[in-house]
């Protein structure tokens, strides 16, 4: 009997079967900080990652669905002394390196309305690689507006694994970047997904990194990098960012792209969750079937014997 009470169960609440059937896994919210204005506050950053000579830290605060440089620092060759390379309001942000780990915490002194949003500490290593720390999400206490999602001035969309070609938004008159980025963010996490180098000469892209080349391609045509993206999965969903490194190790951004599904009425708009959940139903329909036909045959044995 418990079998067909489960199986009742999934027919009556196929969003808690879907689930398990999908094999969907829910993002979790990142580290959740709460303090009222005025007050100090600071952000830890958890990358294991050890700073050595010539590693750079930046802390990015995600807000106004726009990506800011807040803090950035270079270690010193010898000394290990940081050097320190931008600060957008050194009255206001600073940072303290923990004794124990020796990670450079970011505080915020005398905390605004404004500074809520998301932060993430970003080391790039001297060999060319990056680490990204987890989201830390900062919330004021009596904010009277909301700083971390708002609508943006360009959104994509396409249909499920279609194509899209997102054009890096940051001004022409950069300065020879040393380097060029795509991050992702997808709910609350920012990933790396590109990291070129883009001969201004020749306009030859040396690829240092890509999280998957077959889906993710730079195009560099008429002065405008481009990130473009085949076969669009839900998992690609959500904002992305153009980032430029300079020769002195600044770093620019571009307004955040969002990308998303375009939108039908009924099933029409997921047509893989509509089979997959036409399928999950099939599969539950028939094993219901054959617990009934399992227990009548049961019930009949019995009553002949």
């Amino acid at each position: 009997m418990n079998f067909i009470v489960h199986s009742f169960l999934i027919l009556l609440f196929p969003k808690n079967f879907h689930s398990h059937c999908e094999g969907k896994s829910t993002l979790l919210p990142p580290l959740h900080l709460s303090t009222k204005p005025t007050d100090n506050v600071t952000l830890p950053c958890n990358i294991s990652e050890r700073l050595h000579s010539f590693d750079i830290l930046s802390w990015l605060l995600v807000r106004e669905n726009k990506l800011i440089s807040v803090i950035t620092i270079e270690m010193s060759m010898i000394s290990k002394i940081p050097i320190l390379i931008h600060e957008e309001d050194p009255a206001h942000f600073t940072l303290m390196k923990d004794s124990i780990t020796g990670a450079f915490n970011l505080v915020i002194i005398k905390v605004m309305e404004s500074d809520s949003g998301d932060y993430h500490c970003v080391i790039r290593g001297r060999h060319k690689t990056w680490h990204f720390g987890e989201g830390i999400r900062l919330v004021i206490k009596g904010a009277t507006r909301k700083h971390v999602f708002y609508p943006l001035n360009q959104t994509f969309a396409t249909e499920p694994k279609g194509t899209v070609k997102l054009p890096c938004q940051i001004a022409a008159e950069k300065s020879r970047p040393v380097s060029w980025l795509w991050l992702h963010q997808h709910g609350y996490k920012l990933t790396l997904l590109l990291d070129t180098e883009v001969s201004k000469l020749t306009k030859s892209v040396t690829s240092m990194r890509n999280l998957d080349d077959a889906h993710f391609v730079l195009d560099y045509s008429g002065d405008v990098l481009s990130l473009v993206i085949n076969g669009v999965r839900e998992s690609d969903l959500g904002v992305y960012y153009c980032m430029a490194q300079e020769p002195n190790k600044s770093l620019y951004f571009g307004d955040g792209i969002k990308v998303s599904f375009r939108e039908r009425s009924g099933t029409r708009a997921h047509p893989e969750r509509a089979l997959m959940f036409t399928g999950c139903a099939l599969a539950a329909l028939t094993f219901l079937l054959a617990t009934f036909a399992a227990v009548k045959a049961t019930n009949y044995h019995c009553s002949n014997t």
